[in-house]
This record gives C-alpha cells, sequence and structure tokens, in this order.
C-alpha cells in the first residue's frame, strides 16, 4: 500500500496540483513515469492480493483488499485522463495514442463499479471508508466523460453512471465530501439534459458485474488507420491492461458503440469533453 500512496501522491502533486501548472511535456513524462511504476506495482502484487473479477464464483476478499484493488484503478483513471487531455497537444498526439488512455480509463472504471458491488454483497454499505467511495466517484467521472462525447450512443454507459450516482447518494451520508462530487456530476447531467432514474429501476436494469456478465469490449494496445484513413481501427492487445478482468470478457453483448472501430471524430469528442474535477473543485483541474 505505501509504494501505492507514493504514485497517488506524485500524480496528485504533480498533475492535479491547482498551483502547479506544468507545461504538456512535463506533465507527459510525470504521466509516463508513474504509469510505469503502477504497472510495476501491479505486476509484483502477490495474487492472492488480486481480484479476478472474471471468475465464475467470486468470493469477496477482506474489505481492505478491495479498497486495495479500487485505489490501484483509481491511480491508472487519473493517469490516464491526463493522457487523454494531453493528447490534444500535436506533439504528443501519437505516442499517447499508442498507449490507449481512454481504454485504461473506461476499463478501471467498469473495474471499479465490479469491485464495490462485490464489496457491497459482503459488506453492505454502512462503513464504505472515504477511499472507496472516491473511488466509485472516479469511475462516474468517466462514465459521464463517456456520455459527454458519444450521447444517446452510449445507454449502457449511462446505466454504469446511475448505478454509480445513486451509490454516491446513500454514501454521502456518511461521507458528507462526497456531496460536493454529486453537485458536479448532477450540474454536468443538468447540461446534457439528462435525469438519473430513481434507484429500484436502476439496480434491477444492471446486471451483475462479477463473473464475465459485465459487457465490456476488450482492452485495446494501439490503433492504427487500415484502408480508408478516414477511419481508426484499434489493435487488440490482450497484455496492456495490468488487471485483464474485462479484457477476456464476453464481446457478443457488446456496447452500442465499439470502441473497436471508432470513427477519428468520436474519438475526437472524447479528447474535447472536460472531465468533472478529480479534487471536486471546478476551474481548479490541470487534467
Amino acid at each position: 500500500m505505501c509504494g501505492l500512496a507514493e504514485i497517488l501522491n506524485q500524480t496528485l502533486i504533480h498533475l492535479y496540483n491547482p498551483s502547479k501548472q506544468l507545461s504538456p511535456s512535463h506533465a507527459f513524462r510525470c504521466a509516463v513515469t508513474e504509469s510505469t511504476k503502477l504497472a510495476a506495482w501491479w505486476q509484483e502484487l502477490p495474487n492472492h492480493l488480486r481480484i479476478d473479477l472474471i471468475a465464475t464464483n467470486v468470493d469477496c476478499p477482506p474489505s481492505h483488499i478491495v479498497t486495495l484493488n479500487c485505489i490501484y484503478h483509481t491511480i491508472n483513471i487519473l493517469l490516464n485522463r491526463a493522457k487523454l487531455k494531453l493528447s490534444r497537444e500535436t506533439e504528443l498526439a501519437a505516442e499517447l495514442i499508442a498507449q490507449s488512455p481512454l481504454i485504461h480509463c473506461t476499463s478501471s472504471a467498469t473495474s471499479i463499479v465490479a469491485l464495490f458491488e462485490l464489496y457491497k454483497g459482503a459488506f453492505g454499505e454502512g462503513h464504505v471508508v472515504l477511499s472507496l467511495a472516491y473511488s466509485v466517484y472516479t469511475a462516474a467521472s468517466i462514465f459521464l466523460l463517456e456520455l459527454q462525447a458519444l450521447g444517446h450512443v452510449a445507454a449502457h454507459t449511462f446505466e454504469r453512471l446511475s448505478f454509480c450516482v445513486n451509490v454516491l447518494e446513500r454514501l454521502k451520508r456518511t461521507n458528507p465530501v462526497i456531496t460536493t462530487g454529486l453537485d458536479l456530476i448532477y450540474k454536468e447531467l443538468d447540461a446534457l439534459g439528462i435525469l438519473i432514474a430513481p434507484l429500484d429501476s436502476v439496480e434491477n436494469a444492471l446486471p451483475s458485474l462479477v463473473g464475465g456478465a459485465f459487457r465490456m469490449e476488450p482492452p485495446i494496445g494501439s490503433f492504427a488507420s487500415q484502408g480508408d484513413s478516414s477511419s481508426v481501427t484499434f489493435l487488440q492487445t490482450a497484455s496492456l491492461l495490468p488487471n485483464s478482468s474485462y479484457s477476456i470478457s464476453q464481446t457478443e453483448e457488446a456496447t452500442n458503440y465499439s470502441l473497436l472501430d471508432m470513427s477519428p471524430e468520436m474519438y475526437e469528442a472524447f479528447l474535447q469533453a472536460e472531465p468533472i474535477s478529480v479534487i471536486m473543485d471546478p476551474g481548479f483541474d490541470v487534467f
């Protein structure tokens, strides 16, 4: 946990510090350096501390192990969210796109939701620590980003965001600071003209996320133009993401839009959408 905390500390200090704005090139080096450290940390993590969400029967481990896995995915999102925004820089775009920050963000956000469902089934929601609640907020920020970029095309993303929002609504009773984050989410949803469904209907609509039942595209290692230059085809690299829980899940029930075959215009929409604040303070996030 100490090594993970150090990576998180460096990420927040250098990439999300309101009083320290780095140049794009410096921010890029920082994001790549910390991503390398994060990947190494995950590879060195003992197997019994990793939660295999793709397993048919997943028994929830002690709560601190769930939290550990969630924090890992949260940091992965923070690093790749910065990379995604840095992809707007012409001189960095090619190298950053090859690292597939969008796929990292989406995969980790989905994993956080699955981990929380696993946690809730075993321990309930009465004693959720703030770090776990913040992980759900971070996952929600990615689902919201998808809605901002894709709109009605991302129907399943809306289900996942609704799940996160309703979880955060309940958790704010014991973690009041989450109220600020919820206000940011509601503000963006209002701008999109989207209303979150009532709690019961959301939970009934959302399938089990554990055991490979969650609909998720495989992860992508890189993308390159093939054939017609007007389209971008993503090339699968199953080993890209340290946690491949969703990378090998079934794709028969894929989402309505495909991350494997994304037009340049759709990818550009992701780059231009402004994600909600990591520090829950609008106007101060750098990435």
